[in-house]
């Protein structure tokens, strides 16, 4: 069927989908959407990462959207066992970007030290109260108020607006309402924290150290979540870094529960004056951080904490991919002649 191109695991009692274009999905809002090529073998090549999640439902997604339903509906599954519209509404609101500046406000109001927490991430609804926006800080990224991993992210300095930046922020308010601006920093560490919500309270699963380039997700560190408090701790107080995910966890309870239950990543970074950035992103979803946090848990040993990284590897040529692999400790993925990506464990770097 269709379905077996999005799914890890079929049987006759367990659907689960590795659909890596949600993000992507929740911008479109349109239940017909197809994924670009690369989102498409992303899902295809690295499906079976999935095996990495804790999670005994029936129908296992990567996130909760319109076309992931709709693919569902289309290869025969009963409407009753899917989030109703109503449901995946609610989803694509939690999951836009003002509800980060609402968790960053909330922190801000209630931190002890709020001087060690700064955030300037405001919404503008006119390419004017954007251009605004930019006049007041000078260097910023503009992001799309949904958007994926390294996508949805336009970097614009007060002095060198272009036709082209004019036309994408027009492009992006007139589709989805609004664009985000914050000021741009030179980021020194990058982590989130892992939360469970459930219908009335929230759990802390760990953190996630993790990589980027240009804005796209690249691997996370493999280690305890004492050696990951340990490593924050050079950059920020830990004692901070505990409070600030204890007023996460209370913004979640008001914000979330009864409304969403699934993971969430809270994305963070402490910028290089040591200054924490809270609340960058708010991924209502399952993500590489938890799978990276589980793969520890599970099959690492713990004398062996910070010394291997969860990967992504892409090539467009199969025999350089299988090179790559080789010289990593594991491979955590599938991989086929057809394969251009993989997610491995090798040594941190």
């Amino acid at each position: 069927t269709n379905l077996s191109k999005f799914a890890a695991f079929m049987s006759p009692s367990r659907i689960i989908i590795f659909n890596s274009d949600h993000d992507l999905a929740l911008a479109n809002n349109d239940a017909s959407f197809v994924p670009p090529h690369s989102a498409a073998f992303f899902s295809r090549d690295c499906a079976s990462i999935m095996r990495f999640l804790d999670d005994p439902s029936p129908i296992v997604v990567w996130g909760w959207d319109k076309a992931v339903r709709h693919r569902l509906l289309r290869d025969g599954v009963d409407a009753r066992e899917l989030p109703s519209d109503a449901d995946l509404e609610r989803v694509r609101d939690l999951s836009h970007r003002r509800m980060s500046i609402r968790c960053a406000d909330f922190l801000m109001e209630g931190l002890a030290n709020p001087l060690w927490c700064q955030t300037s991430a405001r919404e503008a609804f006119s390419v004017e109260n954007a251009r605004a926006l930019v006049e007041e800080y000078g260097d910023t990224i503009i992001k799309s108020p949904w958007s994926s991993s390294g996508k949805g992210l336009r970097p614009v300095r007060r002095d060198s607006w272009t036709a082209s930046d004019l036309g994408w922020c027009e492009k992006i308010i007139a589709k989805q309402g609004s664009v985000i601006v914050e000021r741009r920093k030179v980021v020194a560490k990058d982590f989130s924290y892992q939360f469970r919500v459930e219908p009335s309270d929230v759990h802390f699963y760990g953190f996630s150290l993790f990589k980027t380039s240009h804005g796209a997700y690249t691997g996370n560190l493999l280690a305890s979540n004492e050696n990951m408090l340990s490593i924050l701790s050079s950059y920020i107080d830990p004692g901070f870094v505990m409070e600030v995910k204890d007023g996460v966890a209370e913004f979640l309870r008001r914000e979330f529960c009864g409304k969403y239950i699934g993971t969430i990543g809270v994305d963070m970074f402490i910028d290089s004056l040591g200054t924490l950035t809270p609340c960058v992103e708010l991924n209502v979803r399952n993500n590489m951080g938890l799978i990276a946090r589980n793969y520890f848990d599970w099959h690492i040993a713990p004398s062996e904490s910070g010394k291997y990284e969860m990967a992504v590897l892409y090539s467009p040529d199969n025999d350089d991919l299988s090179r790559q692999i080789c010289e990593s400790r594991e491979l955590l993925t599938d991989f086929t002649p057809q394969s251009h990506y993989a997610v491995v464990c090798r040594e941190s770097r």
